[in-house]
């Protein structure tokens, strides 16, 4: 999984894919970082065993320095 980061006006935002199987996971995942998700799309059709949904989230300049970014 690859990672982006942009930084703009203090904010980092970052895209994240998601990998899930039932929709509850999502709706767990999604719970938990609805304070900093900008953005949320769910694939609506089923490859595979897993379904996939992409988020962008934005992290303040603050948080965004203790954040690792891997490639």
């Amino acid at each position: 999984m690859g990672w982006q980061k942009v930084v703009i006006f203090g904010i980092m935002a970052v895209k994240v894919r998601i990998s899930y199987e039932k929709p509850q996971e999502l709706h767990t995942v999604t719970e938990l970082l609805k304070p900093i998700i900008k953005s949320c799309k769910a694939d609506k059709g089923v490859n595979g065993r897993y379904r996939r949904a992409y988020l962008e989230v934005n992290i303040p300049q603050e948080n965004a320095e203790k954040v690792q970014t891997r490639r």
